[in-house]
């Protein structure tokens, strides 16, 4: 019986379908590096990179509608209204994506030149466009929380690589994999349309896409500028150093980001649920929300850290066309877990309207990263596996800033316990001795870490254990907008 509890509960579904995906993911990923090699998977991540740009230049579309949709959780005709002018608001986004194609016959830059970009800048911005749909698709299905429809829109596209890196390689491989992008938007377009998920975009309201944009303008500042931090390393590397090195550091940002998409299955499910505790004004309420999501997000995003990089040197064993990139592999997984510190307090400060306040940090903090990815590169000329260290700087100085003006909006701490709240010492101390451990190249004993983590933190990893993961196979409902 409590086997079938199990099965039943649409939460762990949810995340045993994307784990399962990640899994292939991740297999399809490794398979597709071994079969390009460092100087076609430069290229192919070049092409990613693209991709990448576009999706997070969307002016904070999803990310408005998403807080609007849970703002107005009790009127269906506002939500519907929403919907509908978010819908258009693409429309006129997906213009913009054609004007840039038509440009960009007359100019290439020497970006395109360099990565082959000519080849595949057409089907790039056709995909960028279906992005777009597919992006609001999935803000409307988890707010409605269809799991089940938002698992398969997750795993589609990943299948369907897995297939295509069995059968080619080469160029071919590439431009397979770009196919399937094309597809599996396109069928979760028409799966959206048959659903009802898309309707006839009616309602045309220019004032309501007026206040979509402008409260998804700082959002996009925020959330633009945010992922830019990661894109404008890749994108400095790819420009400062070979298609091989570059190549090379792909399969590393590959493998040491695979760990966080474990966690943004959790911060997905859980993110309608956290704007809507965050906004109110209890403050008992804001405090435990907090605490709980230190406990099961960001110690858990931690821990899975410690465990996995020292298995690292063995996976690079496994692929030695890649071996040089190990010790980016490591401080990209230190990198990306840093960042988990926000979580809870980045959702509270847009529960409560501070849109502008994200955007200003999020700006000075790409500034930051860039001129001292910069000075890394053209100053000390350090090698492409060493660039990421500007990022762990700014990952830093990104938390504690965000936790000084949330903390602001509840109770007044002082810039030593903002600090101490941001990077707790019992999950700074680990993450120390790691990063050491990995610029003194001693990469065989990164396992101390993981030991010193458990000590420290073996109250927290027992909770994760016996009370979060108890409470959602007992009650999925807990993760629901109500």
């Amino acid at each position: 019986m409590y086997l079938l509890k199990i099965f039943r509960n649409k939460v762990i579904l949810y995340l045993l379908t994307r784990y399962f995906t990640y899994g292939i993911q991740f297999i399809t990923s490794l398979l597709i590096a071994n079969k390009l090699g460092p100087y076609y998977f430069g290229i192919f991540g070049f092409l990613q990179l693209i991709l990448m740009y576009f999706s997070n230049i969307n002016f904070g579309i999803p990310h408005s509608l998403n807080i609007f949709l849970v703002q107005k959780k009790n009127e269906e005709k506002s939500k519907t209204k929403y919907i509908s002018n978010a819908f258009w608001i693409v429309v006129w986004m997906s213009l913009i994506v054609a004007i840039v194609w038509l440009i960009s016959i007359f100019i290439k830059p020497e970006y395109f030149i360099k990565y082959e970009v000519d080849k595949y800048f057409h089907c790039l911005c056709f995909i960028a466009i279906l992005q777009y749909i597919t992006s609001l698709i999935l803000v409307i299905v988890r707010v409605r929380n269809q799991l089940s429809f938002v698992a398969f829109i997750q795993s589609f596209n990943v299948v369907l690589q897995f297939f295509c890196v069995l059968l080619l390689s080469g160029e071919m491989l590439i431009n397979s994999l770009i196919a399937c992008h094309i597809v599996n938007h396109l069928l979760i377009i028409c799966l959206a349309i048959k659903g009802k998920i898309i309707t006839r975009l009616r309602d045309f309201d220019s004032n309501l896409q007026k206040s979509i944009v402008k409260k998804g303008w700082f959002l996009f500042i925020y959330n633009s500028c945010f992922y830019f931090i990661i894109i404008s390393i890749r994108s400095i590397i790819s420009s400062n150093y070979t298609i091989e090195e570059f190549g090379i550091f792909t399969f590393s940002y590959t493998i040491g980001n695979a760990l966080m998409l474990l966690a943004t299955a959790i911060s997905f499910i859980i993110f309608p649920k956290l704007i809507d505790r965050l906004s109110s004004s209890d403050v008992k309420l804001i405090e435990t929300t907090l605490n709980d999501v230190r406990i099961a997000y960001t110690t858990t995003c931690y821990l899975l850290v410690f465990f996995v990089i020292p298995f690292f040197p063995l996976l690079v064993h496994i692929f030695p066309k890649y071996t040089d990139g190990i010790i980016a592999m490591n401080l990209i997984a230190l990198t990306v877990v840093i960042n988990t510190n926000v979580m809870g307090y980045s959702s509270m400060l847009m529960a409560h309207n501070k849109e502008k306040t994200l955007a200003f940090i999020s700006t000075i903090s790409l500034v930051v990263n860039i001129l001292f990815a910069m000075i890394l590169v053209k100053v000390f000329d350090v090698p492409y596996t060493h660039v990421i260290i500007a990022t762990i700087f700014t990952y830093i100085l990104f938390s504690v800033t965000i936790v000084y003006f949330a903390t602001k909006l509840y109770t007044k701490e002082n810039l030593i316990q903002t600090i101490l709240r941001a990077l707790p010492p019992k999950l700074l101390l680990p993450y120390l001795v790691a990063l050491i451990l990995t610029l003194l190249n001693l990469l065989f004993y990164t396992w101390i870490a993981f030991v010193i983590f458990v000590v420290l933190n073996y109250t927290e990893v027992k909770s994760i254990l016996y009370k979060y993961c108890r409470k959602i196979i007992s009650n999925p409902s807990v993760v629901d907008l109500k």
